[in-house]
């Protein structure tokens, strides 16, 4: 089964259908991002120095 689609479709043979976690739009959701993106900031943000770092030595 490939994708959220066919889940969904093929969870039907199951007792209960397929339900996700949380649905895109909840608050847990939304902080979940926002985090994983300030996350994902600081570590290009460090990268970015390194290499800034890197040209001066140069």
């Amino acid at each position: 089964v490939c994708g959220v689609e066919a889940l969904k479709a093929f969870s039907a043979h199951f007792i209960k259908p397929h339900k996700p976690a949380t649905t895109k739009g909840t608050v847990e959701e939304l902080e979940r991002r926002v985090s994983t993106l300030r996350m994902q900031l600081k570590e290009a943000e460090m990268e970015l120095d390194r290499l800034r770092k890197g040209k001066r030595v140069l």
